[in-house]
């Protein structure tokens, strides 16, 4: 090669130019060498994604599965996933790939006879997954592996997704369709594919117990995936909360705006042992009832959401609280007047635990504020013996004590009467759990077993100083 001097001076054409001696010149070779023997690096451009499945679930483990898919126009050769999983969650046997792991960081590369996809092809590798987590900060050649453009021309985004079914393990999503002529959805919980169906419904197992998630849908088709729903937030079931005490206080919190403190479920007081979400709402629909977080509430609360909200409630149960969801009372009647509107209100009041993980209903039901006590005398409201009176009726009437709850306003705006300084109350449920602190009248027996006291509202006690709470909630523990 006269262009490449190894002794002497270079050739009359390279005058000027130092003269290239052996070892530069294997180290040249050797650089052309390695050009030629190591590719560069894959890159997944815009369209490609990979998306995770679990196409079965036995509760300790599950079967994982990877469908890397070429949306672009040019063949991509060479292929890794890398992913994390949480605690408790590790890889067992794999096929099609080959793995590396780096403590809980996993990354799955392929074995050379499946490393090209053509475009429009895919390819799929699959794992046995032990514990109850997923893949979790998915990439695929370094890139998210959600992949492809958003909003693909035609596709709209589909509908906040809502839970329909919950257990230990797993939650059931659905939502309405995208616009548009989808080849299917897919939910997402991060940037990590929980499930990819056909439908407008999804399954997603492999969960643990008490456990919170939140999920968005998007639609896609061979031009990408639509922009994504809005999120929702869900806990599975068998939160270990335990039973309510023997003796508990009651508070109902408010969905909407008036002039008590509006505040998120995070911020009830610990005093509080069951929190009534106010209200449940009626529909057109005889026997119907909805629920949804106030806008002017959430507006209020600097942009309080569903998601927010339902986690709020994941987080009380999880402190040994329980959360109601209250119907009728300040927002509509609930009408049930034939077997249609009773299951009607049977299915919508059980889609709402179900969305939002409520332990149960709460049904209002309102009486005049004087009436005669089980002594047959009649007691005006505000009084000792107008509770006490008033509850005897409900004790002597076929109620057990542990069914039995006083009933008050948490102070000066929260009601037109009926107002009581907490410590009367207190009085109130002595008479009649322990037969001390009566007014004239004074029960013909003591129920120990009375269940405890409610006040309207937790935002009216908290705007009050929050003294209802503070003061009769200790005391209920003093009772036998």
């Amino acid at each position: 090669m006269r262009s490449i001097g190894v002794r002497g001076n270079p050739p009359a054409s390279n005058r000027g130019s130092q003269p290239l001696r052996p070892r530069s010149v294997l180290s040249l070779l050797a650089v052309l060498l390695l050009a030629l023997l190591v590719p560069a690096t894959a890159h997944a451009a815009a369209g490609a994604s990979a998306a995770f499945t679990k196409p079965s679930d036995w509760g300790s483990g599950w079967e994982g599965r990877f469908t890397l898919t070429n949306g672009t126009s040019t063949a991509i050769n060479g292929w890794r996933v890398e992913f994390d999983l949480p605690a408790g969650t590790s890889v067992g046997s794999y096929w099609d790939a080959l793995l590396t792991k780096d403590g809980r960081h996993n990354t799955f590369a392929d074995r050379g006879y499946n490393a090209a996809i053509p475009a429009g092809g895919s390819v799929t590798f699959g794992f046995l997954g032990n514990g109850p987590g997923s893949p979790q900060n998915c990439t695929f050649n370094g890139e998210p592996c959600t992949g492809g453009p958003t909003d693909p021309g035609g596709l709209g985004a589909p509908g906040t997704p809502t839970v329909t079914g919950r257990t230990d393990t797993s939650l059931t999503l659905k939502w309405e369709p995208a616009a548009g002529t989808p080849s299917g959805y897919r939910v997402y919980e991060g940037s990590a594919v929980k499930a990819t169906v056909t439908g407008t419904t999804a399954t997603i197992g492999g969960l643990a117990k008490c456990e919170t998630h939140t999920y968005t849908v998007k639609a896609y088709d061979a031009d990408g995936e639509s922009a994504a729903s809005d999120a929702a937030t869900a806990t599975t079931s068998g939160c270990a909360t335990g039973p309510l005490p023997r003796h508990f206080l009651t508070g109902y919190w408010h969905d909407f705006v008036n002039p008590a403190q509006e505040l998120k479920l995070s911020q009830v007081p610990d005093d509080y042992d069951l929190i009534a979400v106010a209200f449940g709402e009626s529909t057109t629909r005889p026997g119907e009832v909805a629920f949804r977080v106030d806008p002017e509430l959430s507006t209020a609360l600097g942009g309080y959401t569903d998601a927010q909200f339902t986690s709020d409630i994941a987080a009380l149960q999880a402190r040994g609280k329980k959360v109601i969801l209250s119907v009728g009372g300040e927002r509509g009647a609930i009408r049930v007047s034939d077997g249609t509107s009773a299951q009607l209100f049977a299915d919508s009041v059980y889609g709402l635990m179900t969305e939002y993980g409520f332990d149960g209903v709460d049904m209002q039901y309102y009486n005049s504020g004087a009436m005669l006590g089980c002594d047959q005398k009649v007691y005006g409201q505000g009084t000792v013996d107008f509770m006490t009176a008033l509850a005897c009726i409900q004790l002597e009437g076929g109620l057990r004590p542990d069914q039995v709850a006083l009933g008050l306003p948490a102070g000066p705006g929260a009601a037109g009467g009926g107002v009581v300084a907490p410590s009367v109350v207190d009085n109130a449920l002595d008479c009649l759990a322990k037969g001390t602190g009566c007014g004239t009248f004074k029960p013909s027996r003591t129920y120990p077993d009375i269940r405890g006291a409610m006040t309207w509202s937790i935002n009216w006690d908290v705007t009050n100083g929050g003294g209802f709470a503070s003061t009769v909630g200790p005391h209920l523990d003093t009772l036998p």
